[in-house]
């Protein structure tokens, strides 16, 4: 018999489960305060003995404690939080129903706070349906539009069975939304075909899916057409499709912060790029106080990192957050050592920072800084100083390429930040292979599960445009890519969606280009251009940023 939550002497109730199985000691004036007709007194012969009276309820036994720890306010964080974590779909369903049938309100709210501070992409469609059977105002907007935002992402890992068992009114209702989070119409066809192919009555829908397609002109129509292999192009032909509907949210932006302009002075402006309208926007009003130069951004948890950079030709500390929910930005901690042209990544929930430089020169010091505690601290030294070297996290490590030590030498060695996980110690070591040339002011970034590095400058002063790929198994791949069009240094590259875009930066002895490239896999391509001249600027991913610019 399970003892709970007051001393013995106060106990005056056993509740009983459904089956028998499950006996709670209990004081009664507690329990009645939520739960006004738990069930029927029983005659027990424990319960004589112990002059407790049973009562019998109609909850399962795996239920009955989580009802239990409700009545005494503990909240959701107890034995029913366990039970939803160990059997989650079914016993959420379960527990749900239990709650809304006893009329214990309280305790389905709390359910559902629980259940939305823990949303998945995988649970995000279980709960969206929760939502709407038990009329849970307060959050189904939020869950639903979390479900759009997520949902292409999920399919790009896995299957999600959730999807397959949704009615048709269900996925109308998602993938005609102005908001879901797609790159292309392709892929609203591609996640209406999987539903259709799961059950083939589905198919006569097949006549109806022009309409939860958006396009705007007879122009996006021919290139759906053209791109399109998921139905065959004479069926495509004969469906009837809608033109003039309302584009969809691009709800993922390149953002730009940052720089230094022909006349080499730094700038503060706060820049994004569209790559669906292939449009950039200059957005004054979330432009940073100061302007920087040869600083490192980095994205995490959805809030934007400055870090570090030039400030008036002199190197700075400073790190500001901008909140990209409210368009505020916050000072945060400072890093230990004045640093620019520095590398910086985000990694298991915690900024790191390695190298730069200062009026000392080229340095070798790393730290991290931890968001929860807004606290710096520092890491074991690489085994080179490296000034504007190029970092990446790829594949669970964090990888620092090339740079210039403090002999002024351009180097092609990559060093890697291991930790030893017995004594909780990170360590620097030289990978024995190299880049194919020396780089500083190259950029890098995490592509198909390797990893693409452009451009730079070499020990000769000469810009490149050249490059090449760093594979899992840890050699440079001999078979250089695709150079780009334009030789580029102190430029910012960054990957979308198996994209690559490399923006702006110098070519030495000549002004700051504004020039935007793409590479698809196979070439590099001419994209819009930077409304302005600009080099030494960062880029950074904007996760769900477009309606704080509408």
């Amino acid at each position: 018999m399970m003892k709970l939550h007051q001393n013995d002497s106060t106990k005056d109730w056993i509740l009983l489960s459904k089956d028998g199985k499950q006996r709670i000691e209990v004081h009664s004036p507690v329990i009645l305060d939520k739960w006004t007709s738990p069930g029927k007194a029983k005659k027990d012969a424990t319960s004589i003995s112990a002059k407790l009276k049973v009562v019998q309820t109609t909850v399962s036994a795996h239920l009955l404690p989580a009802i239990v720890d409700y009545c005494y306010g503990i909240g959701f964080h107890g034995r029913g939080a366990q039970l939803v974590e160990e059997h989650e779909s079914l016993v959420i369903v379960q527990l749900v129903s239990l709650a809304n049938s006893l009329d214990l309100d309280g305790l389905v709210n709390e359910i559902f706070d629980f259940l939305v501070e823990r949303i998945s992409p995988e649970s995000s469609i279980r709960l969206w349906q929760l939502c709407k059977k038990y009329n849970i105002e307060k959050y189904m907007e939020k869950v639903f539009d979390y479900l759009l935002y997520n949902l292409v992402a999920k399919f790009s890992h896995s299957l999600c069975i959730d999807w397959l068992q949704l009615s048709h009114e269900e996925v109308t209702q998602i993938l005609k939304d102005v908001n879901l989070n797609v790159h292309s119409e392709n892929e609203v066809l591609y996640l209406a075909k999987l539903w259709m192919d799961d059950d083939s009555r589905r198919l006569r829908q097949i006549p109806n899916v022009c309409s939860l397609l958006h396009f705007s002109s007879e122009k996006q129509v021919e290139q759906f057409k053209r791109r399109e292999f998921f139905f065959p192009l004479a069926e495509l032909n004969n469906m009837d499709f809608t033109i003039g509907q309302k584009n969809r949210i691009f709800r993922d932006l390149i953002v730009i912060i940052g720089g230094s302009d022909a006349a080499l002075q730094e700038r503060k402006e706060f820049t994004v790029y569209n790559p669906c309208s292939n449009r950039w926007q200059k957005c004054e009003f979330l432009s940073m106080s100061q302007p920087v130069s040869h600083h490192a951004v980095v994205e995490l948890n959805k809030d934007i990192y400055v870090i570090g950079g030039l400030h008036n030709r002199e190197h700075t500390n400073a790190v500001k957050k901008l909140n990209m929910k409210t368009g505020e930005w916050t000072t945060v901690s400072s890093m230990y050592d004045k640093r620019s042209k520095l590398c910086a990544v985000a990694f298991n929930g915690q900024i790191y920072v390695m190298g730069g430089a200062n009026r000392e020169g080229a340095l070798s010091s790393a730290e991290k800084y931890d968001p929860k505690t807004n606290q710096w601290t520092y890491l074991a030294s690489m085994t080179k100083p490296r000034s504007n070297a190029a970092a990446i996290a790829c594949n669970g490590k964090i990888y620092v390429t090339g740079g210039v030590n403090s002999m002024m030498k351009v180097m092609d060695s990559v060093e890697v930040l291991r930790k030893n996980k017995k004594k909780d110690v990170h360590r620097w070591i030289t990978l024995h292979n190299t880049m194919t040339v020396p780089r500083q002011g190259h950029s890098i970034i995490c592509w198909n599960n390797d990893m693409l590095i452009a451009g730079g400058r070499n020990n000769h002063g000469i810009s490149m445009d050249s490059v090449e790929i760093f594979g899992e198994n840890i050699t440079w791949n001999k078979c250089i890519m695709p150079a780009m069009n334009s030789a580029r240094t102190d430029f910012a590259m960054i990957s979308y969606r198996g994209e690559v875009f490399a923006i702006a930066g110098s070519r030495v002895g000549r002004s700051p280009l504004n020039s935007v490239e793409k590479f698809d896999g196979k070439n590099w391509t001419q994209e819009q251009l930077f409304w302005d001249k600009r080099a030494g600027h960062a880029v950074c991913l904007g996760l769900d940023c477009s309606q704080l610019l509408i």
